[in-house]
C-alpha cells in the first residue's frame, strides 16, 4: 500500500506538542509561543462575556425564592377566594362560596402542617397555625350562614 498513491495527505496543525511545548513548524508560521510583541495569556485579562448574567442583589433573590410560609399564604389566599365567591371552580361564573373547595384546600393545609410538623421554622409555624385558624372560623361562619 505503500506503493500505491494516497489521494490526501494528512497534516498534524496542532500548535503544540503532546508535552505542552509549541512545536517547531508552529513556531516557525508565528502560531506557536507568544512572542515579545504578544502577551501571553496569563498577562491579558480574562475577557467577560457580554452575555454573563449580573448576580442578583440579595433582596431580589430572597424575594425571587419560594418559602414555606408564601406556599401556605397562596392557598389560604386561593381558600379565602373560594370562600368569598370571587373565585369559583372550573373558570365559570362566581356563584357564591364555593364550601367544598374551600374545605379541600383547608384540608391540604392541615395535610401540609402534619407532614411538615418539626421540620419549620417559629415563623413558619406561626403562619400555619394562624392561616388554619382563620380559614376554619371563616368556613364555620359560612357553613353556619347558609344552613
Amino acid at each position: 500500500m505503500s506503493e500505491e498513491k494516497k489521494p490526501f495527505t494528512v497534516k498534524d496543525r496542532r500548535h503544540f506538542a503532546a508535552d505542552g511545548e509549541p512545536r517547531d513548524d508552529a513556531v516557525a508560521a508565528g502560531r506557536g509561543a507568544p512572542t515579545s510583541a504578544e502577551p501571553a495569556a496569563a498577562d491579558r485579562p480574562a475577557p467577560t462575556p457580554a452575555s454573563a448574567p449580573a448576580e442578583p442583589e440579595p433582596a431580589a433573590a430572597a424575594e425571587e425564592r419560594p418559602t414555606l410560609v408564601g406556599f401556605f399564604a397562596g392557598l389560604a389566599a386561593q381558600a379565602g377566594m373560594l370562600l368569598s365567591g370571587e373565585l369559583s371552580p372550573g373558570g365559570e361564573e362566581p356563584s357564591g362560596p364555593d364550601l367544598p373547595g374551600v374545605r379541600h384546600l383547608i384540608s391540604i393545609l392541615e395535610m401540609l402542617e402534619e407532614k411538615t410538623r418539626g421540620n419549620r421554622s417559629p415563623e413558619e409555624d406561626r403562619a400555619i397555625e394562624t392561616l388554619l385558624y382563620q380559614l376554619r372560623m371563616g368556613y364555620l361562619e359560612m357553613t353556619r350562614s347558609v344552613s
